[in-house]
């Protein structure tokens, strides 16, 4: 394996665990979990977001542990904010519904991109050497 791949797999990794962490804590702060009742739908709610949440997450911190500029991590931003509007359009949610969810995921998606991006700044890729 190369250390570009290896680079991306930790960033992919530590991104997207991060950001459902702190996405969930956040909302657990906010929103206690209720006793278990058909009409109750946070216990999903909070498996969506976590879910969400490590995957873009994980996107935007594998591009945020290589990157050598914030302005390279604008693209994986605004395309995870674009998925998660869709998905809230899809799943029928109203606009404060909206408006609290992608709260939640901002809670924890852009500490971790600024997490690891000072990380990759602290810890620079290395040139890789080529041996034919």
């Amino acid at each position: 394996m190369n250390r570009s791949l290896i680079r991306d797999i930790v960033g992919f990794l530590a991104g997207g665990l991060l950001a459902a962490l702190l996405s969930c804590v956040v909302f657990l702060v906010l929103f206690p979990l209720p006793p278990s009742k058909p009409t109750d739908h946070t216990r999903e709610a909070l498996a969506l977001l976590a879910l969400v949440n490590f995957f873009c997450g994980g996107f935007i911190g594998r591009r945020a542990f290589s990157a050598d500029f914030l302005s390279q991590l604008l693209l994986s931003v605004g395309g995870s904010y674009a998925v998660m509007v869709l998905l809230c359009v899809l799943a029928s949610l109203d606009i404060m519904e909206m408006v609290r969810m992608i709260g939640l995921a901002s809670a924890g998606i852009l500490p971790s991109a600024a997490a690891l991006f000072l990380f990759g700044q602290r810890f620079p890729p290395k040139p890789e050497s080529y041996e034919f």
